[in-house]
């Protein structure tokens, strides 16, 4: 899938380590900002993308060795985002986790799977595949206001 011609593209490369995250959530900060799109969108962007990046790192490569992986932010005309990230880590479909109980008690709930269900939550859709040894998560959103 291309862009639009007057789509607004960011694209990022991101190590595979928590600490270098910060540095890549900021440019998305700075690209949404920079392309009018609302505080409130901002911060459902930003939640999402901390919960994909922060599972990708902790998850995608059983060896500590490093790698790096790719987020691409696009704003399509009409102010629909796709966020799309792609890694070379172990397969791994997040749209196909069970969702999290939310009525059980704390105690009783299993760990993990709370972060994609609120992506899940706050986008429109998810879609994944893995092609040619990479996983490919799509998201979309469309953004309060049009861009």
């Amino acid at each position: 899938m291309m862009p639009a011609a007057d789509a607004a593209v960011l694209m990022l490369t991101i190590p595979n380590r928590i600490a270098e995250l910060p540095a890549g959530m900021d440019a998305v900060e700075e690209f949404l900002a920079a392309h009018a799109v609302a505080p409130g969108d901002i911060m459902q962007v930003m939640i999402m993308l901390d919960e994909i990046a922060s599972n990708i790192i902790k998850a995608a490569w059983p060896d500590d060795e490093d790698h790096v992986f790719e987020i691409t932010l696009t704003i399509e005309p009409g102010g629909r985002l796709l966020l799309i990230a792609s890694d070379d880590g172990m397969a791994f479909d997040p749209t196909r986790s069970n969702p999290p109980d939310l009525d059980a008690d704390l105690e009783d709930r299993e760990v993990g799977g709370l972060g994609l269900f609120i992506v899940g939550e706050m986008s429109d859709s998810m879609e994944y595949s893995r092609v040619e040894g990479r996983n490919r998560l799509l998201v979309a959103k469309q953004l309060g206001v049009p861009c």
